[in-house]
């Protein structure tokens, strides 16, 4: 059996796709009837949207380019994708200044309601676009270029996300991904980064997952 090879996408999607459920919790929490419920919220919703913003261009700036010759209409579609996920998160924007501009305890739920099943169609379209991209850029991928070179374009990528969002999206990632998974995640750090920045992601390791798992990813760390 041939070994499982690098997966560029798979780190930022798991900790996506949990990202996105437990967007979708807190909207299903959410009394939309009080003003300031509904408006953390929403200010949970936007820092979502932002996330996805981002890595979607660093999709379309560093790993398409690297099949574009090879696969132009499978990238082409990958690129049109990327302008729907756009759509939805401006249509799910002008949600947000509906209920901005409701008036009555009524009218804020009617304007809550609408946003859940906005978010929840963002939802399903992000699960089957991550999902097509596993599965329809990563043979193309791994045709053309080992898993050093994929793995060195996707930390050169990762160096251009804004440290204010990188700050957001490492907790998801974190949280999202398997104790071994993070365990080769904190490895590779250490062993490629400077130290500060393998003790920032460390320590916010610490920070977020629980004590067993930590215990658990220090114990796979050490063999």
């Amino acid at each position: 059996m041939a070994p499982l090879r690098f997966n560029v996408f798979k780190q930022a999607h798991k900790g996506l796709r949990l990202l996105l459920n437990d967007t979708i919790q807190a909207i299903q929490q959410t009394d939309f009837s009080i003003p300031a419920e509904g408006n953390a919220c929403i200010a949970t919703i936007k820092t979502t949207l932002q996330l996805f913003h981002v890595h979607a261009g660093l999709e379309d700036q560093d790993i398409f380019p690297m099949v574009s010759q090879i696969a132009p209409a499978v990238v082409a579609h990958f690129e049109k994708e990327h302008e729907k996920d756009e759509a939805l998160i401006m249509n799910l924007h002008k949600n947000f200044e509906q209920y901005e501009l409701a008036d009555s305890p009524a009218a804020l739920l009617v304007a809550g309601n609408t946003l859940l099943h906005e978010f929840i169609a963002f939802t399903v379209f992000n699960l089957e676009h991550m999902s097509q991209e596993e599965c329809l850029l990563n043979p193309f991928l791994w045709s053309q270029y080992t898993d050093d070179e994929i793995l060195a374009v996707a930390t050169a990528a990762v160096k251009k996300i804004p440290p204010a969002k990188n700050e957001l999206f490492i907790p998801w990632m974190l949280k999202g991904n398997s104790d071994k998974e993070v365990a080769q995640w904190l490895q590779r750090v250490k062993e490629s980064a400077p130290a500060p920045v393998y003790e920032r992601l460390y320590t916010t390791a610490v920070q977020i997952l629980e004590g067993s798992r930590m215990q658990h990813i220090t114990a796979v760390m050490e063999g």
